[in-house]
């Protein structure tokens, strides 16, 4: 498991930080445009990317979301393919590689949106309550996100 925490680390290091800066900026930049006159659960589900949609920007922000994530994770689970293929063929089978990176991508995953989500409730919690169905919908979204790009991904690279 350590293996796949590190191949995620060089992975980050070498081409998600693109995403995660881009991230951050159109995040800050939302963040402007939906907080500058009020700071209701709806912005906070705005900026969240979870549904409660009144314009075409937050479709946008929430497929921005969806598409990166989905690159993230096509990304983890091609990388030894791509990169060092002869581990995967000297030492473990292709299903137990596949359950470890699920799990690890899984558990990224809830990471992630945990740190979103209070990163965002810190900005509003003078305006709104703590609201648990926002919580749970911020992680489940991306957790199916995760496994339909898993299931992806294990179809393309059977073949």
């Amino acid at each position: 498991m350590l293996y796949y925490l590190l191949s995620f680390y060089q992975l980050v290091k070498k081409q998600y930080l693109l995403v995660f800066g881009l991230y951050l900026s159109l995040y800050i930049i939302l963040f402007i445009i939906t907080t500058v006159f009020t700071k209701t659960l709806t912005e906070f589900n705005i900026l969240l990317g979870v549904p409660e949609y009144t314009s075409a920007l937050q479709i946008i922000w929430t497929l921005f979301q969806i598409s990166c994530h989905a690159y993230i994770t096509y990304t983890f689970f091609s990388y030894e393919q791509d990169s060092s293929f002869e581990y995967i063929i000297l030492r473990e089978s292709y299903i137990k590689n596949f359950i470890k990176k699920l799990i690890l991508i899984l558990l990224i995953t809830i990471v992630i949106r945990v740190i979103i989500f209070f990163g965002t409730y810190l900005f509003f919690y003078h305006s709104i309550s703590f609201n648990v169905s926002s919580f749970i919908y911020n992680i489940v979204i991306y957790l199916v996100v995760s496994l339909i790009t898993t299931i992806g991904v294990l179809f393309i690279k059977r073949d």
